[in-house]
């Protein structure tokens, strides 16, 4: 996919129709321009969310360190490009370094979603005393863990190259996040339920939940 492979600036729209097969006119009488057919591809990257890794994440009934372990393994593969047929993943990391007009449609349609379900899954892991925003902040922790190894490749190529990882370990960076995240809610969670008796009050069930809709976008 040119999109995924150059980003959004770099495509363009005769590269596209040559690999596709098709002519150039029928882009302008169906989409409008590049950007509408932008639109459009996004739209169809929904499919990225059919990824079974996924699918198990987001399952309440699934105990919540094994939700986590998937949802570590999918954000993986997605950051990573490592699914080449779930294309989402290359054009959200272009984003994140060159965002586009589309990039606030990118958070309301596929970020913003995932980031609500994240974080429920973390107050499951945390207890009920954890605020709206110290949820929110772990949240942005272990998504932060996996992110690093994406942006911040050229830096992990200097320190320790085998570090990086790989199709055929990523594996291990699996289990490492996975247990590092659980060790560290663990820990979160019995230094303050030592500190805070458990009440059904200690959560306020009438603030917002974390990553609500900004009043500021549109």
């Amino acid at each position: 996919m040119v999109f995924a492979e150059k980003g959004f600036r770099e495509a363009t729209i005769r590269e596209i129709c040559q690999r596709a097969g098709a002519n150039v006119a029928a882009v302008n009488y169906h989409f409008r321009d590049k950007e509408g057919l932008y639109e459009a591809v996004l739209t169809a990257c929904r499919n990225d969310h059919r990824n079974p890794e996924n699918h198990l994440a987001m399952d309440s009934t699934v105990q919540p360190a094994v939700r986590l372990e998937a949802y570590v393994r999918w954000m993986f593969r997605r950051v990573l490009a490592l699914d080449r047929e779930f294309p989402l993943g290359q054009i959200l990391n272009r984003e994140m370094i060159e965002p586009t007009p589309a990039l606030s449609r990118i958070v309301e349609v596929h970020i913003r979603p995932e980031a609500r379900w994240l974080a429920s899954l973390m107050r499951d892991l945390l207890g009920p005393t954890f605020s709206r925003d110290e949820l929110s902040r772990a949240t942005m922790s272990v998504v932060g863990q996996i992110l690093f190894y994406k942006h911040c490749s050229s830096v992990i190529h200097f320190l320790d190259e085998t570090l990086m990882p790989r199709r055929d370990d990523f594996e291990a960076h699996v289990r490492h996040v996975t247990e590092f995240t659980l060790a560290a809610t663990a820990g979160l969670r019995a230094r303050r339920e030592s500190e805070t008796p458990l009440t059904a009050t200690t959560f306020d069930s009438s603030s917002p939940e974390p990553f609500c809709k900004s009043p500021n976008v549109h």
